[in-house]
């Protein structure tokens, strides 16, 4: 039906018998307005299936959620495997660089996280330690190095150019060459956060390097010694003079009247020598020297003067035992170059001959000659074929036979 407001409705009409006397039967109609009914089926008919639609929603939810509870243990122990194996592999390829890794933070505190290198390399487990007693810096080394380190957690300066001032060697107890590198752990691109240390066994590399240093400082001098063979003699002349000296003094000498300045002065005088001719094993003893006697000639209050003078005495018959092993080193050279401090001149041979042929014009018989025409002017067979003995060496050793 429409409603006089122009809108749509319905009625519901029952018709009934009605009992009546007459013949002609009568009905009664019931007219009933259900247009509000109708309506509120129709919500109510819509929010159910909406409701219907959200409850399957659901119980496909809840379907798919009891999938995933089900996996999810399946699935962390295959992401704890996965993560377990790159940390093991990640340990593997730490461990197998042979290098210590440790991180401190800006307490100085080192973490529980290191590579086993660091039990042999700096000796020590860091673990829960300070840097400082890892790495065994005591008195001003500690103080400094906790300067160091507060300044750059401050980054009071950049790290690049505070990383100069850090300790670069692990004093080892076997004398290994153990380095020491820094680099900084930012957290989440900000400020450090931490500090990873490298600890670096390279006492092979500075060994081989330090060989080769010797080796290039024998051919300077060897070279210089050639040049200058009378001042070498000259000098280790007077290193043994000087080392008698140093005997002397101190047998005149108790601990408490020891003049160590004029020791001082001779060592160092020493020390300069050798190192102009590039004599690297008595330098490095003197220096040695030096360094004994410098406690004693800086004498501190409360200091035993008694033991600084039993070292020093010890540190010169080291010193006199380096110059016996430089000898017994380079004998053969030195004599091979004939420095034995004796005043030496060289003549060309031509002007060696024509001098005697001066003297057999000025009457000099030929046998008053002949003794030094036959040792300056001759060679022995074995002078000349001496040479030959390294060619025939490496022909024997490849041709794999033995030559006597």
């Amino acid at each position: 039906m429409t409603l006089k407001a122009g809108k749509s409705g319905r009625v519901q009409i029952s018709v009934q018998p009605y009992p009546s006397k007459k013949e002609e039967p009568l009905w009664a109609i019931i007219i009933r307005d259900v247009t509000l009914e109708e309506m509120l089926a129709s919500k109510y008919r819509g929010e159910l299936e909406q409701k219907e639609e959200f409850i399957s929603q659901l119980q496909e939810a809840k379907k798919e959620l009891e999938a995933y509870s089900k996996n999810l243990e399946a699935m962390v122990e295959e992401r704890t495997a996965e993560v377990k194996a790159a940390n093991q592999m990640l340990n593997a390829i730490m461990n197998s660089l042979g290098q210590g890794f440790l991180v401190f933070n800006h307490d100085g505190k080192c973490s529980d996280v290191f590579t086993r290198a660091c039990l042999d390399i700096l000796e020590s487990s860091p673990g829960g330690k300070s840097i400082e007693e890892v790495l065994r810096l005591e008195g001003v080394s500690k103080e400094q190095f906790e300067m160091w380190r507060k300044a750059v957690f401050s980054e009071t300066l950049p790290f690049d150019s505070l990383i100069d001032l850090a300790p670069r060697l692990f004093n080892h107890s076997s004398g290994r060459h153990i380095t020491l590198d820094y680099y900084p752990i930012r957290k989440n691109g900000s400020g450090i956060d931490q500090l990873v240390l490298v600890a670096t066994d390279k006492t092979s590399e500075y060994e081989t390097s330090q060989a080769l240093e010797i080796e290039k400082e024998h051919a300077q001098m060897t070279l210089k010694i050639f040049k200058d063979r009378e001042q070498f003699g000259q000098f280790l002349k007077s290193t043994r003079t000087a080392i008698s000296a140093l005997y002397l003094q101190l047998e005149r000498s108790t601990p408490d009247n020891f003049d160590a300045d004029e020791a001082f002065r001779r060592l160092h005088t020493m020390e300069g020598e050798a190192g102009a001719f590039s004599a690297v094993e008595i330098r490095n003893a003197a220096r040695a020297c030096q360094g004994d006697l410098e406690p004693l000639r800086m004498l501190e209050p409360g200091a035993d003067s008694s033991a600084l003078f039993a070292g020093f005495v010890d540190s010169v018959g080291q010193l006199s035992s380096a110059l016996d092993e430089f000898m017994c080193i380079h004998g053969e050279v030195l004599k091979a170059l004939s420095v034995d401090g004796k005043t030496k001149v060289e003549v060309e041979e031509q002007d060696l001959r024509d001098l005697l042929a001066r003297l057999v014009e000025r009457g000099v018989s030929q046998s008053e000659l002949a003794p030094i025409r036959d040792r300056y002017l001759k060679k022995s067979i074995r002078q000349i074929l001496e040479h030959y003995n390294n060619v025939i060496q490496l022909v024997a050793e490849k041709q794999a036979k033995h030559v006597e």
